[in-house]
């Protein structure tokens, strides 16, 4: 059997608008631009070189993302942020609230029964060379993976606010430090639930 897709060449479209992206990120980021988009590109090659692979081998799709965002926070992080105080706090509570979230979505899944067969592509998995995969896992997987850029986005924000608060007025303590924090963090949550709605 042969098929024919026809449709619009877009790959020389598409590598001009990297290119231009990649300009227009070091332009105004200037270094940190830079590290940030190597960092991007480090995290692309960590699941395409090494998550992917090793779930199409057979092993464990939840272990295997969450070996994954580990790597790609730790990475990436440290290249876009630099190695200072600020970027290790963000880096271990991104570590400990991904953490917790594989918690909550082993706990979600289990409980409202989840199985990874939500669409008709799943189940097309499960005939071919991939009949092996675990769905459970691999819907765990995707989870994990989708977490990390927002916990990224959420804790390095949130450590720079902190920080930030704290080298404009030096005379805060440790108390008024932490209400601010969770102001900045209130209107975090706000604003992501309104952009989900």
């Amino acid at each position: 059997t042969e098929y024919l897709v026809r449709d619009a060449y877009r790959l020389p479209a598409l590598i001009w608008l990297c290119l231009g992206f990649l300009a227009l990120t070091v332009l105004f980021g200037r270094m940190t631009g830079l590290t940030s988009t190597l960092g991007l590109a480090l995290s692309i090659a960590v699941l395409a070189g090494g998550v992917m692979p090793l779930i199409v081998a057979g092993h464990d799709p939840l272990l295997v993302s969450l070996g994954g965002a580990v790597i790609i926070a730790c990475t990436s992080l440290l290249l876009a942020h630099g190695l200072r105080l600020r970027t290790y706090v963000a880096l271990l509570s991104t570590l400990l609230t991904l953490g917790a979230a594989t918690m909550l979505a082993l706990l979600a899944v289990w409980v409202s029964e989840l199985s990874g067969l939500g669409s008709e592509e799943t189940v097309f998995l499960q005939t071919g060379s991939l009949a092996g995969v675990d769905l459970r896992g691999l819907l765990l997987g995707g989870i994990i993976i989708g977490c990390m850029g927002v916990l990224d986005d959420i804790t390095t924000a949130q450590t720079a606010a902190v920080d930030e608060i704290s080298r404009a007025n030096p005379s805060l303590s440790d108390g008024q430090l932490m209400r601010a924090g969770m102001s900045v963090g209130r209107e975090h949550i706000a604003s992501d639930r309104k952009s989900v709605v």
